[in-house]
């Protein structure tokens, strides 16, 4: 059974009682202990109301939705700087076995390279895409070698 505690809230001033996401999606499965706990709760406070946690999001936040290491790379490689690119790779293998390794990664570019990524024109955005995408061809077919070879020997 899950932990309660984290995943309700009881709102006394508003007749609410307030789940989880991921308590609300056990709750309402017949049959489960948190189906049979939140009847109990709800036959306890039958004024209540049922509500799903609600988490708000900042608006004004920057997403960077499909920026995969291989298109960060690209994005260096685009930008013709063979000095740049020594330095993402050095970066990359710093954190190789980092645990969490894309994040440190991402910061890292977006620390350097924030203000020109965000200001690509749609063109180098397209050029930069399929850069990446033959990028992430490459190294699968490379790796796929390197494992071959590893098998024949």
């Amino acid at each position: 059974m899950m932990n309660m505690n984290n995943n309700l809230t009881i709102d006394f001033a508003n007749n609410k009682i307030i789940l989880s996401a991921k308590l609300a999606k056990l709750a309402f499965t017949v049959g489960t202990e948190e189906f049979e706990y939140i009847s109990k709760l709800v036959a306890s406070y039958p004024t209540f109301t049922l509500a799903q946690k609600e988490i708000s999001k900042n608006s004004s936040k920057t997403s960077y939705h499909g920026l995969s290491i291989h298109k960060m790379r690209a994005f260096i490689i685009y930008k013709k700087d063979e000095k740049a690119i020594e330095e993402f790779d050095a970066i990359i293998n710093i954190h190789k076995d980092e645990k969490g390794k894309y994040a440190s990664i991402k910061r890292n570019f977006l620390n350097r390279y924030k203000d020109e990524f965000n200001s690509l024109c749609e063109d180098d955005k397209l050029a930069i895409d399929n850069l990446a995408i033959e990028l992430k061809n490459t190294s699968s077919v490379a790796t796929t070698s390197k494992q071959n070879l590893e098998v024949a020997a």
